[in-house]
């Protein structure tokens, strides 16, 4: 599954596997306060470093329904938890 267009990506990078890719996408809301990574598309085509380097990464800040059926590419958005205080 992947979620297109390209203009909805505000990051892409590479890494060794698919649970990399979502620690990444985590690590940068940690790390940014101006874009929000949603969630991610992890492509299976590799970087500029081959099979060491990793496969592409893309961090997403949308993620609108329904994502493309993709053989190559496996998604997923963050789950976020919001907390109230009253």
């Amino acid at each position: 599954m992947n979620w297109w267009p390209w203009n909805d990506s505000i990051y892409v990078n590479y890494t060794v596997d698919f649970d990399a890719c979502m620690d990444g996408c985590a690590q940068w809301n940690l790390n940014n306060n101006t874009e929000v990574c949603v969630g991610v598309s992890f492509i299976d085509s590799f970087g500029p470093g081959g099979d060491a380097g990793g496969r592409e990464c893309i961090y997403k800040w949308r993620m609108l329904e329904p994502g493309s059926p993709d053989v190559l590419s496996n998604s997923a958005q963050l789950q976020f938890n919001t907390v109230c205080h009253i």
